[in-house]
């Protein structure tokens, strides 16, 4: 091998490093981007969260009726949609549609609006003390 095939071979190793340094580099970035838009769009409010969850719904609520809600997110992960008071009513386990943040253990107490359609509830975060 001549002195010139060695030092192009030496060439093309050190681009496709370089070429390889640069790819994961841009890939960190387009990571990093979109974990940050997904959590400015979850804190906002903006990505919806189907969970199994305790509701308290007394049967007069009617269809298309909204409510003033709360929970408490005080379990080790601060879960702020485990369990969702919204009146003296008995609770009701089952699957409701959430926007807002699940883990919120900065919380006390969350604040929810709750709206009954025929079959599910959908609720939304209006804030947390």
């Amino acid at each position: 091998m001549t002195t010139n095939e060695v030092e192009h071979e030496t060439t093309s190793d050190a681009k496709a490093w370089g070429c390889l340094i640069v790819l994961g580099i841009v890939i960190y970035i387009i990571y990093s981007v979109c974990v940050w838009v997904y959590g400015s769009l979850d804190d906002a409010g903006w990505i919806s969260h189907q969970e199994e969850t305790t509701i308290s719904a007394r049967s007069d609520w009617l269809i298309g009726e909204s409510k003033e809600c709360l929970s408490m997110p005080l379990d080790y992960r601060g879960d702020a949609m485990f369990d969702i008071s919204c009146d003296d009513g008995p609770g009701h386990k089952m699957k409701i549609t959430f926007y807002g943040r699940q883990v919120q253990s900065e919380h006390r107490i969350v604040s929810w609006r709750c709206t009954r359609s025929s079959d599910s509830f959908t609720c939304y975060q209006m804030g947390g003390h």
